[in-house]
């Protein structure tokens, strides 16, 4: 008898594929990393405790005094102050008028803040408040070599300067005075004392003023160098890396002095830009992203020019005391840099040759506390830790979301294919 050999049926052996999802094409989007020595580290983080008392609600400004130490705060039509050391806040004006500002200094002597309110000059000298009338309105101003420079409140292309005391506007050869600077830049924004000059931001570009000695020598720049190709935003304009730095709807630009530079594109992240701290080398804007909404806040490294997106959405941010500081409801904290945890997304991706694969293993090299969601074809899995073997998810394409307590210096996954 003739027994039939046996049909036996050989499968092909799966193959392994290896992939670095930190290296370039698997990133979506990232929230609080920035790179760092080869590893995506957090860029900023709110302190835990509030570096000030409980403030009033609806915050939207912020000005820290260097000279006596006070903290003033502005909602709606209100200003508030509060004293170097004090717990509660003080009502310093009402209806402020469209263009009020702050400035420090020495009034009789002393250190004091002055809040230039349309009309009104409320000062501030750490001990006392006062309050005078003008005949003049500005909108914005800034002291320089001696001076108090400002914009007129109805002509935006004039500039005037006071006489050696601030408060003094009597016109004459020594004292006070004005010049309009060119039209072609648009209104006076903001003013800055910076390297030895004035500077004026202006809707459409930079004017700078040489503005020292006796008024006769006074000189403007001319605006035509320093020209944006859209209008500058007013609140997002600060001294950060020793630059001047603004923002328009298109990017983010800093001026050195002599030129102005694009630092940032910011492409079709970030929008709507709307107010600006900064210190030191670091740059906060608070701004719109297409992955985390309204009121978040970009982190601009101005040294290493690198920025993160951090879902901090404060209501105001202010400079004080060698920082930056967060309104966020009711409560002030300073932003602390280099810290707090941070995420990353992936786009969509197949494992490389492959229609289907099965995701084995996946190990994160990271600096604390890591969580793993994996998703496939409407399948979702989360771990929570960094080292994860048998994960057996099986897919055509699969999103990674990984939230991490401090660096985050690889994400490798192996398959089967």
């Amino acid at each position: 008898m003739r027994i039939a050999a046996r049909k036996t049926t050989v499968f092909p052996a799966r193959s392994r594929k290896t992939a670095e999802l930190l290296d370039a094409g698997y990133t979506a989007y990232t929230v609080n990393l920035w790179e760092e020595d080869g590893a995506l580290v957090p860029a900023a983080a709110l302190a835990s405790e509030k570096a000030y008392p409980t403030c009033p609600v609806n915050v939207t400004g912020g000005y820290y005094s260097e000279g006596n130490g006070a903290l003033y705060l502005v909602s709606g039509s209100l200003a508030y102050r509060l004293n170097k050391g004090g717990t509660a806040y003080t009502t310093v004006a009402r209806n402020l008028s469209d263009g009020a500002f702050f400035d420090d200094m020495y009034v009789e002597g002393s250190a004091s803040t002055v809040l230039f309110d349309g009309y009104n000059r409320i000062t501030y000298s750490g001990q006392s408040q006062s309050t005078a009338v003008a005949d003049k309105r500005f909108y914005a101003g800034a002291e320089h070599c001696g001076r108090l420079f400002a914009r007129d409140y109805d002509e935006p292309y004039k500039l005037w300067w006071s006489a050696s005391d601030a408060f003094d506007w009597e016109e004459g050869i020594s004292g006070s005075g004005y010049v309009y600077l060119p039209a072609a830049g648009g209104e006076v924004l903001r003013l800055f004392s910076y390297r030895e000059r004035l500077i004026a931001v202006r809707r459409r570009g930079i004017t700078v003023v040489h503005a020292y000695g006796d008024p006769e020598n006074y000189k403007v720049g001319a605006t035509a160098n320093y020209l944006t190709a859209d209008g500058i935003i007013e609140r997002t304009c600060a001294v950060c890396a020793g630059d001047i730095y603004f923002c328009t709807e298109g990017g983010l630009y800093a001026f050195n002095g002599s030129s102005v530079e694009k630092l940032m594109d910011f492409g079709g992240r970030i929008s709507s830009p709307q107010s600006a701290a900064a210190c030191g080398e670091r740059y906060y804007l608070i701004c719109t992203d297409k992955y985390l909404g309204e009121g978040c806040v970009l982190c601009f490294d101005g040294l290493k020019k690198r920025y993160a997106v951090c879902d901090i959405k404060p209501s105001a941010l202010f400079a004080a005391e060698e920082g930056v500081y967060a309104v966020v409801g009711t409560g002030v904290y300073k932003i602390l840099p280099c810290s707090g945890s941070g995420r990353w997304v992936s786009l969509p991706f197949r494992i490389e040759g492959s229609r289907s694969a099965l995701i084995k293993n996946i190990s994160a090299a990271c600096g604390g506390d890591i969580v793993i969601k994996v998703s496939a074809g409407g399948y979702e899995r989360t771990f929570s830790c960094g080292d994860i073997r048998g994960a057996n998810i099986s897919g055509g394409t699969f999103v990674f979301d990984v939230e991490v307590n401090g660096a985050l210096r690889s994400l490798r996954v192996e398959a089967e294919i």
